[in-house]
Parts: C-alpha cells; sequence; structure tokens
C-alpha cells in the first residue's frame, strides 16, 4: 500500500514501467511455484496409476525410460531410516519439498546387509537434475504389511538367478501408494528395481 501511494503521488511514465517491471518478475516467481506444485501432483498421480496396475508380489523383466530425480545425500537426515515417518522428514530437504519419494541402495548386497541404511534420498520430479537411466530393469512390487524391501530383494535374486540375469548397478525404491493415497502403512505398495544384464551362456 506505501508503494501504490507513493506511486500515486509521484507517478511518471517511468516509475510505472518499473512498478509493472517488478510486478512481472514476482507473478514469474510464483508461476515458477505453481508449475513445480503442478509437477509434483503429476509425478504422484503417474505413480498411483502405476500402482493400481501392478499386483504385490509380481517380479517382471522390464525396460524403463529414463526417469528425473533430485538427490540427497543421507547424511543430511542423519543417516538411519527407521520408519517410513523419518522418511518423510528426510525428503523435506530435497529441493522439490514433497514430491514422489523413495531411496537408493548401492546395490542388492548393501540392501540385503542393511535394509535401514540407503545410502541415498530420491525425489522422483520430471524437472530433477539427477537421473535414473534407461534400461532393462528386474521391477519387484510388495505391499509394505507383507515383505520389507530386503525379503522382496531376496525374491528378485532368486529369480534373477533362475533366468540367467546379472543384477548390475543400484536398487532402486519408490513408494507407488504412500501416505498420500493410502490411510494406512500397510496399504503402501513399494517397488524396487534394478537394471541386469543377460548372462551368456558359457560364462
Amino acid at each position: 500500500m506505501e508503494q501504490l501511494q507513493e506511486f500515486g503521488r509521484n507517478r511518471t511514465p517511468e516509475k510505472a514501467l518499473e512498478m509493472i517491471r517488478d510486478n512481472d518478475k514476482l507473478l514469474k516467481r510464483e508461476i515458477s511455484e505453481l508449475r513445480k506444485r503442478q509437477d509434483m501432483l503429476h509425478s504422484y498421480a503417474a505413480l498411483i496409476k502405476k500402482g493400481r496396475r501392478t499386483k504385490p508380489g509380481e517380479i517382471a523383466l522390464r525396460m524403463l525410460p529414463p526417469l528425473p530425480i533430485h538427490n540427497a545425500p543421507l547424511e543430511q537426515a542423519g543417516g538411519e531410516l527407521a520408519t517410513y515417518k523419518h522418511l518423510r522428514e528426510c525428503i523435506m530437504q530435497l529441493p522439490n519439498n514433497g514430491s514422489p519419494l523413495g531411496y537408493v541402495y548401492s546395490d542388492f548386497h548393501s540392501l540385503l546387509e542393511r535394509p535401514a541404511r540407503p545410502v541415498q534420498l530420491v525425489s522422483f520430479d520430471p524437472k530433477g537434475a539427477g537421473l535414473r537411466p534407461a534400461g532393462e530393469y528386474l521391477v519387484g512390487t510388495a505391499a509394505c504389511s507383507d515383505e520389507v524391501p530386503a525379503v522382496l530383494a531376496r525374491r528378485m535374486l532368486a529369480y534373477a538367478l533362475q533366468n540367467g540375469l546379472e543384477i548390475c548397478g543400484p536398487v532402486w525404491s519408490v513408494y507407488l501408494h504412500d501416505a498420500v493415497s493410502a490411510a494406512k502403512q500397510e496399504q503402501y505398495l513399494t517397488q524396487l528395481s534394478a537394471m541386469v544384464n543377460h548372462i551368456k551362456e558359457g560364462k
């Protein structure tokens, strides 16, 4: 109001242009923030829809497209992911707060040995600066009431051995259904994915 009153008393074309430029900058910032929120909603909707099409307990080979992410070192969150609530608190440190979330283990061995110690938090965000690469992945899904990630990982390893697959690289975890879409934690749906190579016969 003070700015408007000052402008009203001493208005000139130059001051009018300056005020318009200032307001234009403000509107651009607000529009950018609204687009980020819209991207977050679209990310959530895509994961929820995927969860509705996926059967808990399912393990399959899939070609996955590149997936933009934001990431943050686990040390920012104190180092231990004992509960989903704690993960929720951790994710607030990521650049796009509140986006669909998950975490990364360096490999399947790390997941089996220390399921509560992923190496990185991730926020699945269409504008993310990081990237989960495209490729052929072994993908497993489990309801949180049925299996912890380590149990699902063991089943996925057995599947890989039976089908001549070599699991390589990090293990990505994402909640297809989480507190946004389900009232109870036992209704949450977790998906693990890891890139694979086909082992040649005689190797």
